[in-house]
């Protein structure tokens, strides 16, 4: 099927749009590959759905309820964000208090409160970095067989795409961090100093774990940070 269809529709497609907010009707309008990063994932979790029926599966292995296309590209595509999971807690919170239905929630109720953040930490463990990333890797296994090396550079953030579910960043320094043993919050935080106290002309040229152990401290970073860089031996 795959290689009946246009290509473009299995990858993610970086185009002028993929950054941009455009409303629905606008979308309407667009290829699919022409369309901002969360309508390619929408597009994507619908095909991989078509074949793999996965949101069914998380409703039966891990009672999940109502997942669609929609919804875990928004919560993927926060989590690939780099938001921390108390940011993503948080704006569940706040969309869950505007509904006007059943789902509806009391911000001052503590009893709703810890179900939402239940709900979404359980989620973000089963659904976003673990049945998501099962799948794309499925589907990231044939495109390297039927994909050209110039195509796998081009769409190399789909080829990416499972690991950066898993750890919750497409930065691939972020990422470099994380696969080193350090834990996803204090990696984003190293990373966001990092680019800040450096020149693009280094950063080409040195390695950020070469950079992190020549430091006995790093400035800005909270002081329990350093001491669990410390513990870890990743800091002199």
């Amino acid at each position: 099927r795959i290689k009946a269809d246009d290509i473009r529709e299995w990858v993610l497609n970086k185009t002028s749009n993929f950054a941009k907010f455009l409303d629905s009707e606008k979308i309407k309008t667009l290829p699919i590959y022409d369309r901002p990063f969360y309508w390619q994932l929408v597009n994507l979790f619908e095909k991989l759905n078509e074949i793999f029926n996965l949101f069914y599966e998380g409703y039966k292995k891990h009672n999940q309820k109502w997942l669609t296309a929609t919804s875990t590209s928004l919560q993927a595509k926060r989590w690939l964000s780099g938001a921390p999971i108390g940011q993503i807690i948080k704006q569940n919170i706040e969309y869950l208090s505007g509904l006007n239905n059943s789902y509806k929630i009391n911000p001052e109720n503590l009893e709703d409160v810890n179900r939402v953040i239940n709900d979404t930490i359980r989620y973000n463990s089963n659904i976003t970095t673990y049945l998501l990333p099962k799948y794309i890797k499925l589907l990231v296994d044939i495109l390297d067989e039927i994909l050209t090396d110039e195509q796998k550079e081009e769409y190399k953030l789909t080829m990416s795409l499972p690991t950066m579910l898993e750890l919750g960043t497409q930065e691939p320094l972020i990422i470099q961090l994380i696969s080193s043993g350090i834990t996803r919050s204090v990696a984003i935080q190293i990373f966001d100093i990092y680019i800040k106290n450096t020149t693009k002309d280094f950063r080409e040229k040195n390695d950020i774990l070469k950079w992190v152990s020549n430091q006995t401290h790093i400035a800005g970073l909270k002081p329990i940070y350093n001491r669990y860089l410390k513990r870890i031996k990743v800091l002199k």
